[in-house]
């Protein structure tokens, strides 16, 4: 039996695996025993003993083995079985299944040596279940007690009452024993056999049962557990994992292991504790940050069960307009509240927007990612980014931040901003490029087309491209100061129709589910969609 304490360590995602893996074992070995019973049944109909076959004690116990192993994949292939429960039908399975090899031995000819067909089945079997089911060194021992005293009293019972004399043997060898010697000598002969067998199995056990512990322990964060891997930022990779008593699912950010120099640790810890600075509704949530004991950092963020607002164009194409000024109003108070304590985000853009549903209202909008932010605010003492870097993605960069990245400021991510409205009216950024070069360039030197050329389905009203525009503005003097400034302004416009709560729960009902499974894959659809973290030469 398993200690007290790998019981209580055990995750739903243990108690799953072990059952999957009880499952399989139970139909490979039924289909292997079903194997040996169809050709049996092939030569028996070739040799006209069909009818003689099919009631023969030990074909019906090689059935009987089959029936045992079919149960177990029965039983767990399906539904959700405790541990305990598991445990007990593999058991019942194994052991149900070897009485009746055994039992089958018992019918076999001694001149046959029923022992030397018992002993490879038996071991096949034992074998079998050491590589799929995941089971301690102690526990698979004491199975293979049990089913090697099964075998070695039987093979005893078998030759015990045969006189040597009598019997064709392969060799004369034994014809000199006792019948009691005989039976003694094949028994102590098939337990060395299966010690050996024990033996072996008990190191696979072990060797695998450590294996996954290992692999399980590198899979937990203090009290998180990671499931899957979600994406990949600037800084680090995004898993979705479980907290070990709240059982709230959680996104995790873990530090790619190859950036782990002390200004990359440094500016991967001062992200969460500038994230976790923030309280707005529309910025991510943060709940926990730590190290593991190899020095891996790691934080802990609500998870969002939505899309990001480039997947979410990509399926419905240009949005209405007041549903782009719903999202830019959400984000807009977001950056409100990170300009006002010195934070610059520096990575606005649609893939950082996840929108799901919240407190039961639809179109909620996530600003997350602040691992490119940068802290004006004089408080670290210390600046997050080299000089000379220019930090962001081409296709949402402002014209400064690609010039002189070192001058910029929250004016940058109104920029950004509005290159996200620029997107989500139109189905395209404002500059698009065969290379990042391209971009740059249009971003420091061209003016973006408006709106209505851009997409001419389209039917923006006039105040809303004209702050759309104003946004992506080259000089940052002639672009809304603060976010305030764009509240302000969009709260302004005047909306032919609206955009209703009734009218976004309406949206997601119909497109929800196709949206969320489009998590899975793709990437950004322009190379300059990629996070960039350069330096400037």
């Amino acid at each position: 039996m398993e200690s007290q304490s790998l019981a209580s360590s055990l995750t739903e995602e243990g108690r799953s695996f072990l059952q999957g893996r009880v499952a399989t074992f139970g139909f490979v070995m039924a289909v292997v025993n079903a194997f040996g019973l169809i050709m049996r049944l092939v030569l028996a109909a070739a040799s006209g003993s069909f009818e003689a076959l099919i009631v023969h004690p030990v074909f019906l116990y090689q059935v009987l083995a089959t029936a045992f192993f079919t149960g177990t994949w029965l039983v767990c292939r399906r539904g959700r079985h405790s541990r305990e429960f598991v445990r007990r039908a593999e058991e019942v399975g194994l052991l149900g299944a070897v009485a009746a090899t055994v039992l089958m031995g018992t019918e076999i000819p001694v001149e046959a040596r029923p022992d030397m067909i018992l002993l490879p089945l038996l071991t096949l079997a034992f074998f079998a279940r050491c590589i799929w089911v995941p089971s301690t060194g102690r526990r698979t021992l004491l199975l293979g007690l049990i089913i090697g005293a099964v075998f070695v009293a039987a093979v005893y019972a078998a030759y015990r009452d045969v006189d040597p004399g009598v019997h064709d043997w392969a060799t004369d060898q034994w014809t000199a024993w006792s019948e009691d010697q005989l039976g003694w000598g094949f028994a102590v002969g098939g337990a060395i056999w299966w010690s050996g067998t024990l033996f072996l199995c008990c190191a696979t056990s072990a060797v695998i049962y450590g294996l996954r512990k290992e692999v399980s322990k590198a899979r937990k964060l203090g009290q998180y557990t990671l499931e899957r891997m979600l994406g990949e930022g600037a800084m680090g990779q995004v898993h979705r994992a479980r907290h070990a008593f709240l059982r709230r699912p959680t996104a995790v950010k873990l530090l790619h292991p190859d950036r782990v120099a002390p200004r990359d640790l440094a500016r991967f810890e001062r992200e969460v504790q500038l994230t976790a600075d923030l309280t707005h509704p529309n910025t991510i949530t943060v709940f926990d940050y730590g190290r593991t004991p190899d020095g891996t950092f790691y934080y802990a963020m609500e998870l969002l069960d939505g899309a990001t607002l480039d997947m979410l164009v990509e399926a419905a194409g240009p949005l209405p307009p007041a549903r782009a000024m719903r999202f830019l109003r959400q984000l807009a108070g977001a950056l409100g509240e990170a300009h006002s304590i010195g934070l610059i985000h520096r990575d606005v853009k649609p893939a950082n927007v996840i929108v799901t549903t919240q407190g039961g209202e639809h179109d909620v909008a996530k600003l997350l990612d602040f691992g490119l932010v940068r802290d004006l605010s004089g408080s670290t003492g210390e600046t997050l980014s080299e000089a000379g870097h220019i930090s962001g993605t081409p296709l949402y960069l402002s014209p400064e931040a690609i010039r002189s990245p070192d001058t910029i400021d929250a004016r940058s991510d109104l920029y950004a901003l509005g290159a996200l409205g620029y997107f989500l009216l139109t189905g395209a950024p404002p500059f698009v490029g065969e290379t990042i070069v391209d971009v740059c360039v249009q971003h420091v030197n061209e003016t973006p087309k408006p709106l209505r050329e851009a997409h001419p389905g389209g039917g923006a009203p006039e105040a809303l491209e004209r702050l759309v525009l104003d946004c992506l503005a080259k000089d940052p003097g002639d672009r809304p100061q603060t976010a305030a400034d764009v509240i302000e302004r969009l709260d302004a416009v005047e909306m032919i129709g609206a955009w209703t709560e009734r009218d976004a729960k309406r949206w997601w009902q119909s497109n929800g589910d196709a949206l969320r499974a489009g998590q899975q894959g793709g990437g950004p659809t322009h190379t300059a969609g990629l996070t960039l973290d350069v330096a400037r030469t």
